[in-house]
């Protein structure tokens, strides 16, 4: 286990244990929509995890938090875990500063339902049912990535929230490369 001895890190942590947990628990609730849940619960489930969503970002906005972590982030001195966990948490506070609460609690209540929707527009073949909350996801993805910020594609900020760094020119090669393989695997 890593020891962290920097006064300022070690309070950044003591506060963000909670942050942590909201995380957890948030992580949890999800695992059940995808496991148990019973389909009639997506909804209360989606608006409990959109205001808890708010919550974590409002805890994370807190400004003496946001203090600490600027106050570290200028320390020299840092050993390599410090200067991680405060890179970490710069991202965060990078998107917790542009996208609006309101924005986040919706986004979170309509990937909840959506998942409900989608498991029963698989299990009866039937895209139609899942167009309209794709087609909003969709939305309400391109209006993330405008609130973000990018250079040259919109997906570039969406990447950049999965894989720090990940844009559409270094995926691209990728996806050419495995291309004419799927191709033949779907033909047979």
């Amino acid at each position: 286990m890593i020891k962290f001895k920097n006064r300022t890190i070690l309070k950044i942590l003591d506060y963000y244990k909670n942050l942590w947990a909201l995380s957890y628990v948030a992580g949890v609730a999800h695992w059940d929509l995808e496991t148990y849940m019973p389909s009639a619960g997506a909804s209360a489930r989606g608006e409990a995890l959109g205001k808890l969503s708010v919550i974590r970002q409002k805890m994370f906005l807190d400004q003496k938090f946001v203090d600490l972590i600027h106050q570290a982030s200028a320390q020299g001195g840092l050993t390599s875990q410090e200067k991680g966990v405060v890179r970490v948490l710069l991202r965060s506070l990078d998107f917790y500063e542009k996208v609006p609460s309101d924005f986040v609690e919706k986004y979170e209540k309509l990937v909840n339902v959506s998942t409900v929707i989608w498991r029963e527009a698989k299990e009866k073949s039937d895209y139609k049912l899942f167009e309209p909350s794709l087609s909003k996801i969709f939305d309400m993805n391109k209006q993330m990535a405008e609130y973000l910020g990018y250079v040259d594609s919109p997906y570039d900020a969406l990447l950049d929230q999965f894989e720090e760094g990940l844009t559409v020119d270094k995926v691209g090669p990728f996806f050419t490369e495995i291309k004419e393989p799927l191709m033949i695997c779907l033909e047979k």
